[in-house]
């Protein structure tokens, strides 16, 4: 089965996010991640839009991560898309070194999200993750932290 041309432009977004946080941070230099479509029952909650996961060094391969996305990424404004793929993106850059996971935190990746990319992560009405800077930020404290 052919993907849905929104799953190609998501993975796209994904894949320029990977190469510009690359090219401007050297820790990032192997940060390597694909992008997986999950199923609806996976994101339970409305705020619920992917989530990320290290995944074993395949043959030749660099250790890579997993960013699982709801269905609903696929139609969700690019300012969203973008603010939780960077959000995943600095899970994705704490696992590659291998960061605590007592301080590996959801405040911790928005903070190596904006580390690689230049500016914060805000959070929208429904509390998820964007670009738009008429969000929130920091990441509200009602939130898992």
């Amino acid at each position: 089965m052919m993907p849905d041309q929104r799953e190609v432009r998501l993975s796209r977004l994904l894949d320029s996010l990977l190469r510009q946080a690359r090219q401007t941070t050297p820790a990032a230099a192997n940060l390597h991640a694909r992008l997986h479509m999950g199923r609806s029952a996976q994101f339970p909650a409305p705020r619920d839009h992917a989530f990320c996961e290290m995944m074993p060094p395949e043959p030749g391969r660099a250790t890579w991560c997993r960013i699982t996305v709801a269905p609903r990424m696929l139609t969700a404004p690019r300012a969203r898309q973008e603010g939780v793929l960077r959000h995943e993106i600095g899970h994705a850059l704490l696992f590659l070194h291998d960061v605590d996971p007592a301080t590996h935190t959801e405040l911790a990746c928005d903070e190596a999200a904006r580390l690689l990319f230049g500016e914060p992560i805000y959070y929208d009405r429904e509390d998820v993750q964007t670009t738009d800077p008429t969000g929130t930020t920091p990441r509200p404290s009602h939130l898992p932290r």
